[in-house]
Protein backbone atom coordinates (compact mmCIF):
# COMPACT_ATOMS: atom_id res chain seq x y z
CA UNK A 1 0.00 0.00 0.00
CA UNK A 2 1.03 3.28 -0.98
CA UNK A 3 0.79 5.85 1.75
CA UNK A 4 1.63 9.61 1.30
CA UNK A 5 -0.01 11.16 4.47
CA UNK A 6 2.38 13.78 5.06
CA UNK A 7 1.92 15.29 1.96
CA UNK A 8 -2.12 14.78 1.77
CA UNK A 9 -5.03 17.16 3.45
CA UNK A 10 -6.75 13.69 4.41
CA UNK A 11 -6.58 9.98 4.62
CA UNK A 12 -9.77 8.33 4.25
CA UNK A 13 -10.05 4.18 5.24
CA UNK A 14 -13.05 2.27 3.96
CA UNK A 15 -12.57 -1.01 6.84
CA UNK A 16 -15.21 -3.75 7.39
CA UNK A 17 -15.48 -4.17 11.02
CA UNK A 18 -16.59 -7.39 12.93
CA UNK A 19 -18.30 -7.01 16.55
CA UNK A 20 -20.23 -9.79 17.92
CA UNK A 21 -20.41 -11.31 14.57
CA UNK A 22 -22.05 -8.36 12.85
CA UNK A 23 -20.13 -7.21 10.20
CA UNK A 24 -19.86 -3.46 9.59
CA UNK A 25 -18.42 -1.00 6.73
CA UNK A 26 -17.32 2.24 8.08
CA UNK A 27 -15.19 5.47 6.02
CA UNK A 28 -13.74 7.12 8.69
CA UNK A 29 -10.53 9.09 8.52
CA UNK A 30 -7.12 8.17 10.50
CA UNK A 31 -6.05 11.69 10.71
CA UNK A 32 -7.72 14.68 11.16
CA UNK A 33 -7.41 18.17 13.18
CA UNK A 34 -8.58 19.55 16.30
CA UNK A 35 -12.20 20.02 16.39
CA UNK A 36 -12.79 16.66 13.82
CA UNK A 37 -12.14 14.17 16.53
CA UNK A 38 -15.48 12.88 14.97
CA UNK A 39 -14.44 11.39 11.86
CA UNK A 40 -12.36 9.04 13.37
CA UNK A 41 -13.63 5.17 14.48
CA UNK A 42 -12.80 5.32 18.62
CA UNK A 43 -12.21 2.46 20.81
CA UNK A 44 -15.12 3.58 22.92
CA UNK A 45 -18.13 3.51 20.02
CA UNK A 46 -16.61 -0.19 19.23
CA UNK A 47 -18.02 -1.06 23.47
CA UNK A 48 -20.65 0.40 23.04
CA UNK A 49 -21.12 -0.67 19.76
CA UNK A 50 -21.07 -4.67 21.12
CA UNK A 51 -23.19 -4.38 24.34
CA UNK A 52 -25.86 -2.73 21.92
CA UNK A 53 -25.23 -6.20 19.96
CA UNK A 54 -25.02 -8.84 22.76
CA UNK A 55 -26.75 -6.77 25.84
CA UNK A 56 -29.41 -3.85 24.78
CA UNK A 57 -30.63 -3.86 21.56
CA UNK A 58 -34.12 -5.41 22.52
CA UNK A 59 -34.54 -1.96 24.47
CA UNK A 60 -34.24 -0.58 21.46
CA UNK A 61 -37.36 -2.26 19.60
CA UNK A 62 -40.35 0.22 18.65
CA UNK A 63 -38.63 2.72 20.48
CA UNK A 64 -37.19 6.12 20.13
CA UNK A 65 -33.51 6.07 20.26
CA UNK A 66 -31.43 9.35 20.34
CA UNK A 67 -27.42 9.16 20.18
CA UNK A 68 -25.32 12.08 21.18
CA UNK A 69 -21.90 12.32 19.50
CA UNK A 70 -22.75 9.71 16.39
CA UNK A 71 -19.27 10.40 14.51
CA UNK A 72 -18.54 8.03 12.19
CA UNK A 73 -22.05 5.73 13.21
CA UNK A 74 -21.29 2.33 13.82
CA UNK A 75 -23.10 2.58 17.17
CA UNK A 76 -26.44 3.69 14.84
CA UNK A 77 -25.46 0.67 12.55
CA UNK A 78 -26.04 -1.17 15.09
CA UNK A 79 -29.06 0.16 16.75
CA UNK A 80 -30.76 -0.15 13.28
CA UNK A 81 -30.56 -3.78 13.09
CA UNK A 82 -33.49 -3.67 15.84
CA UNK A 83 -35.87 -1.59 14.41
CA UNK A 84 -36.39 1.31 17.02
CA UNK A 85 -39.25 3.35 15.79
CA UNK A 86 -37.33 6.87 15.97
CA UNK A 87 -33.24 6.53 15.90
CA UNK A 88 -31.92 10.25 15.60
CA UNK A 89 -28.17 10.26 15.06
CA UNK A 90 -26.76 13.73 16.08
CA UNK A 91 -23.07 14.96 16.32
CA UNK A 92 -22.04 18.53 16.39
CA UNK A 93 -20.00 18.42 13.66
CA UNK A 94 -21.26 18.68 10.08
CA UNK A 95 -18.36 17.27 8.63
CA UNK A 96 -18.95 13.68 11.15
CA UNK A 97 -22.56 13.99 10.07
CA UNK A 98 -21.58 13.90 6.26
CA UNK A 99 -19.31 10.95 6.72
CA UNK A 100 -22.03 9.76 9.01
CA UNK A 101 -24.40 9.69 6.56
CA UNK A 102 -21.89 8.24 4.00
CA UNK A 103 -21.69 5.34 6.00
CA UNK A 104 -25.45 4.61 6.24
CA UNK A 105 -25.67 4.43 2.71
CA UNK A 106 -22.92 2.37 2.24
CA UNK A 107 -24.96 0.14 4.73
CA UNK A 108 -27.84 -0.04 2.86
CA UNK A 109 -29.55 2.13 5.63
CA UNK A 110 -32.02 5.15 3.99
CA UNK A 111 -31.78 7.66 5.98
CA UNK A 112 -33.18 11.69 6.46
CA UNK A 113 -31.34 14.79 7.21
CA UNK A 114 -33.05 17.35 9.88
CA UNK A 115 -31.50 21.14 9.22
CA UNK A 116 -32.45 23.85 10.55
CA UNK A 117 -36.50 22.32 10.83
CA UNK A 118 -36.03 21.22 7.39
CA UNK A 119 -36.46 17.40 6.96
CA UNK A 120 -34.37 15.98 3.39
CA UNK A 121 -34.49 12.60 1.94
CA UNK A 122 -31.05 11.03 1.59
CA UNK A 123 -30.81 8.16 -0.53
CA UNK A 124 -29.30 4.88 0.51
CA UNK A 125 -27.43 4.89 -2.96
CA UNK A 126 -26.63 8.30 -3.39
CA UNK A 127 -24.86 9.61 -0.12
CA UNK A 128 -25.85 13.13 0.74
CA UNK A 129 -23.14 15.96 0.26
CA UNK A 130 -22.53 18.36 2.92
CA UNK A 131 -23.93 21.62 2.06
CA UNK A 132 -22.15 23.84 4.65
CA UNK A 133 -19.50 25.41 3.00
CA UNK A 134 -17.20 26.00 6.31
CA UNK A 135 -17.45 22.60 6.81
CA UNK A 136 -16.40 21.33 3.97
CA UNK A 137 -13.52 23.49 3.41
CA UNK A 138 -12.87 21.97 6.85
CA UNK A 139 -13.18 18.19 5.77
CA UNK A 140 -12.12 18.02 1.80
CA UNK A 141 -13.90 14.26 2.00
CA UNK A 142 -17.42 15.68 2.58
CA UNK A 143 -17.55 17.09 -1.12
CA UNK A 144 -16.60 13.79 -2.61
CA UNK A 145 -18.34 12.26 -5.84
CA UNK A 146 -19.28 8.19 -6.17
CA UNK A 147 -16.26 6.93 -7.53
CA UNK A 148 -14.54 3.65 -7.97
CA UNK A 149 -14.05 3.60 -4.30
CA UNK A 150 -17.67 4.03 -3.37
CA UNK A 151 -18.60 1.44 -5.86
CA UNK A 152 -16.38 -1.49 -4.69
CA UNK A 153 -17.46 -0.59 -1.33
CA UNK A 154 -21.08 -0.31 -2.73
CA UNK A 155 -20.19 -4.07 -3.96
CA UNK A 156 -19.12 -5.35 -0.90
CA UNK A 157 -21.91 -4.22 1.30
CA UNK A 158 -24.72 -5.55 -0.49
CA UNK A 159 -23.34 -8.62 1.64
CA UNK A 160 -23.69 -6.91 4.77
CA UNK A 161 -26.87 -5.19 4.76
CA UNK A 162 -29.34 -8.36 4.28
CA UNK A 163 -29.31 -8.44 8.21
CA UNK A 164 -30.28 -4.64 8.97
CA UNK A 165 -33.69 -3.93 10.00
CA UNK A 166 -34.16 -0.44 9.43
CA UNK A 167 -36.29 2.09 11.27
CA UNK A 168 -36.78 5.98 10.83
CA UNK A 169 -33.27 7.09 10.49
CA UNK A 170 -32.49 10.92 10.90
CA UNK A 171 -29.34 12.89 11.02
CA UNK A 172 -28.98 16.37 12.93
CA UNK A 173 -26.63 18.92 14.22
CA UNK A 174 -27.51 19.04 17.81
CA UNK A 175 -24.80 20.42 19.98
CA UNK A 176 -24.96 20.42 23.81
CA UNK A 177 -24.80 23.99 24.53
CA UNK A 178 -28.40 24.52 23.25
CA UNK A 179 -31.08 23.17 24.94
CA UNK A 180 -34.63 23.41 22.42
CA UNK A 181 -37.40 24.94 24.41
CA UNK A 182 -39.41 21.73 22.64
CA UNK A 183 -38.06 18.65 22.95
CA UNK A 184 -38.90 14.97 21.53
CA UNK A 185 -37.81 12.66 24.84
CA UNK A 186 -36.36 9.38 23.37
CA UNK A 187 -36.91 6.15 25.50
CA UNK A 188 -32.83 5.08 25.29
CA UNK A 189 -29.90 8.01 24.85
CA UNK A 190 -26.69 6.60 23.42
CA UNK A 191 -23.31 8.14 23.53
CA UNK A 192 -19.39 6.63 23.23
CA UNK A 193 -16.55 8.65 24.18
CA UNK A 194 -18.56 11.78 24.59
CA UNK A 195 -16.03 12.48 27.92
CA UNK A 196 -12.85 13.99 26.92
CA UNK A 197 -10.49 17.04 28.46
CA UNK A 198 -12.29 20.21 27.09
CA UNK A 199 -15.84 17.98 26.24
CA UNK A 200 -18.40 20.48 27.62
CA UNK A 201 -20.05 18.04 30.62
CA UNK A 202 -22.27 20.31 31.96
CA UNK A 203 -23.81 20.73 28.58
CA UNK A 204 -23.57 17.10 28.14
CA UNK A 205 -25.57 15.99 31.51
CA UNK A 206 -28.26 18.77 30.45
CA UNK A 207 -29.21 17.29 27.10
CA UNK A 208 -29.20 14.04 29.17
CA UNK A 209 -31.92 14.98 31.41
CA UNK A 210 -33.29 17.59 28.73
CA UNK A 211 -34.03 14.91 26.57
CA UNK A 212 -34.34 11.57 28.34
CA UNK A 213 -37.91 10.20 28.88
CA UNK A 214 -39.33 9.32 32.20
CA UNK A 215 -39.37 5.83 31.64
CA UNK A 216 -36.22 5.87 29.50
CA UNK A 217 -32.54 4.71 30.28
CA UNK A 218 -29.06 6.53 29.10
CA UNK A 219 -26.24 4.30 28.13
CA UNK A 220 -22.86 6.22 27.89
CA UNK A 221 -19.50 4.35 27.57
CA UNK A 222 -16.62 6.30 28.04
CA UNK A 223 -12.41 5.35 28.42
CA UNK A 224 -11.22 5.11 31.86
CA UNK A 225 -8.68 7.86 31.69
CA UNK A 226 -6.63 9.04 34.81
CA UNK A 227 -8.26 11.87 36.11
CA UNK A 228 -5.52 14.33 36.84
CA UNK A 229 -5.68 17.68 38.76
CA UNK A 230 -5.04 19.49 35.30
CA UNK A 231 -8.36 18.13 34.04
CA UNK A 232 -11.01 17.38 36.52
CA UNK A 233 -13.66 19.04 34.67
CA UNK A 234 -13.30 16.74 31.39
CA UNK A 235 -13.84 13.49 34.08
CA UNK A 236 -16.16 10.68 34.21
CA UNK A 237 -16.45 11.74 37.65
CA UNK A 238 -17.86 15.22 36.48
CA UNK A 239 -20.48 13.91 34.26
CA UNK A 240 -22.16 11.65 37.01
CA UNK A 241 -21.97 14.46 39.49
CA UNK A 242 -23.96 16.94 36.81
CA UNK A 243 -26.35 14.11 36.10
CA UNK A 244 -26.95 13.61 39.71
CA UNK A 245 -27.57 17.35 40.11
CA UNK A 246 -30.42 17.28 37.64
CA UNK A 247 -32.28 14.74 39.48
CA UNK A 248 -31.29 11.70 37.22
CA UNK A 249 -30.32 7.95 39.18
CA UNK A 250 -26.61 6.84 37.90
CA UNK A 251 -25.03 3.43 38.00
CA UNK A 252 -21.36 2.84 36.62
CA UNK A 253 -20.16 -0.59 35.24
CA UNK A 254 -16.61 -1.23 34.24
CA UNK A 255 -16.05 -3.40 30.64
CA UNK A 256 -13.06 -4.41 28.81
CA UNK A 257 -12.33 -3.96 25.28
CA UNK A 258 -14.67 -4.92 22.46
CA UNK A 259 -13.87 -8.13 20.87
CA UNK A 260 -13.84 -6.58 17.26
CA UNK A 261 -11.61 -6.98 13.92
CA UNK A 262 -11.05 -4.70 11.27
CA UNK A 263 -9.98 -4.84 7.85
CA UNK A 264 -9.59 -2.85 4.36
CA UNK A 265 -12.21 -3.55 1.69
CA UNK A 266 -10.06 -4.27 -0.71
CA UNK A 267 -9.39 -2.77 -4.46
CA UNK A 268 -11.14 0.12 -2.35
CA UNK A 269 -9.67 3.49 -4.17
CA UNK A 270 -8.13 5.83 -2.03
CA UNK A 271 -7.76 9.57 -2.74
CA UNK A 272 -4.93 10.99 -1.13
CA UNK A 273 -4.55 15.05 -2.58
CA UNK A 274 -3.71 14.68 -5.65
CA UNK A 275 -2.38 11.26 -5.40
CA UNK A 276 -4.56 8.14 -5.95
CA UNK A 277 -3.55 4.38 -4.78
CA UNK A 278 -5.03 0.84 -3.95
CA UNK A 279 -5.36 -1.02 -1.09
CA UNK A 280 -5.11 -4.66 -1.44
CA UNK A 281 -6.80 -7.35 0.92
CA UNK A 282 -5.70 -7.14 3.93
CA UNK A 283 -6.48 -9.35 6.99
CA UNK A 284 -8.30 -9.36 9.74
CA UNK A 285 -7.09 -7.30 13.04
CA UNK A 286 -8.14 -6.68 16.21
CA UNK A 287 -8.89 -3.08 16.95
CA UNK A 288 -7.50 -1.43 19.34
CA UNK A 289 -5.86 -2.31 22.89
CA UNK A 290 -6.93 -5.41 24.05
CA UNK A 291 -5.95 -4.29 27.79
CA UNK A 292 -8.21 -0.55 28.16
CA UNK A 293 -11.18 -0.14 30.63
CA UNK A 294 -14.27 1.45 30.17
CA UNK A 295 -16.99 2.90 32.03
CA UNK A 296 -20.16 2.74 31.47
CA UNK A 297 -22.43 5.09 32.78
CA UNK A 298 -26.58 3.96 32.82
CA UNK A 299 -28.97 7.25 33.55
CA UNK A 300 -32.40 6.82 34.95
CA UNK A 301 -35.12 9.12 36.18
CA UNK A 302 -36.06 7.37 39.59
CA UNK A 303 -39.23 5.36 40.29
CA UNK A 304 -42.09 7.24 41.67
Amino acid sequence: VFCCCSFCRVSMVVVEVVVAGESFLIDHQDCFQAGEEGVRLWEASLVLCERILTCTGSELSGRVVLELGAGVGLCGLASARFAPSSLRLTDGSEAALALLRRNLALNGIPATTARSGVTQSSSAQSPEPSNNASATRSADHSHRQPGPEWQSAERASTKLRGSAVVGDVTTEILTWSDQPAVVRKAEVILGADLVYQGADIVGLAATVAGHLAVDGTAYIVSPCRRRGRDRPEGSVEALIAGLTERGLAVEEQKLGAAEATMREVPSVWRRLGAFMCVTSASPPKQFGDSSAQFSLLCARWPSA
